[in-house]
């Protein structure tokens, strides 16, 4: 199923599991480009996800754990240079950032 912006263009595609998101799911930036692709379990984010920013570099990546960020989360510039590495234990940050 699609998601749409008011213009029309595909914002996101992806499954459902009744009222809830479920399975691999793409969303993409008002340009077209990737915007940033993962799964849900059940209306939650689960596992790896990776964000990009609207010239495709790459944004983020981390994972998620019953819905909430869990481990470690790298961060980049928009030029493609690594920012910072986050670490997470359910949704809490645990420790300084490392860059």
């Amino acid at each position: 199923m699609n998601e749409l912006y008011k213009d029309g263009t595909v914002a996101g595609e992806g499954g459902y599991l009744g009222p809830n998101k479920h399975g691999e799911w793409t969303y993409f930036h008002r340009n077209g480009q990737l915007k940033a692709h993962g799964r849900y379990e059940d209306g939650e984010l689960a596992g790896g996800w990776v964000w990009y920013h609207e010239n495709g570099n790459l944004l983020q990546r981390g994972s998620f754990l019953e819905g909430q960020q869990h481990g470690p989360w790298e961060r980049f510039a928009a030029d493609g240079s690594p920012l910072d590495v986050r670490h997470f234990d359910r949704g809490r940050k645990t420790g300084p950032a490392l860059a």
